[in-house]
């Protein structure tokens, strides 16, 4: 999470804030980075909108960016920055620039 700190300096204007009202929550920091929070029971999957550039983007939560590839899950945003993720129960889902396949 430091270098996802150190990805995102710059960007203290959070962007695309979504809220359930409970305990799931989104939000971007700018065109840098992405964190979708999951403290509920059951597991969320839905579309995002992001500031974040096109591109397939590694989960830093889930591994991160090891030798080129994703050690975790893949999140793909779309030419508009549609992103669908899917936060497991009681986790996190973090993309940030750099960590592209």
């Amino acid at each position: 999470m430091l270098a996802f700190r150190k990805a995102t300096v710059g960007a203290e204007t959070i962007t695309n804030f979504w809220d359930n009202g409970k305990d799931q929550v989104a939000f971007g920091c700018g065109a840098k980075g992405f964190v979708v929070i999951n403290d509920e029971d059951t597991a969320l999957s839905r579309a995002f909108t992001t500031s974040l550039p096109a591109g397939n983007y590694c989960d830093v939560i889930a591994g991160g960016l090891k030798a080129g590839a994703c050690a975790g899950a893949t999140i793909a945003i779309d030419a508009t920055g549609m992103a669908t993720s899917a936060a497991p129960a009681r986790t996190a889902v973090v993309i940030r620039v750099g960590q592209t396949k």
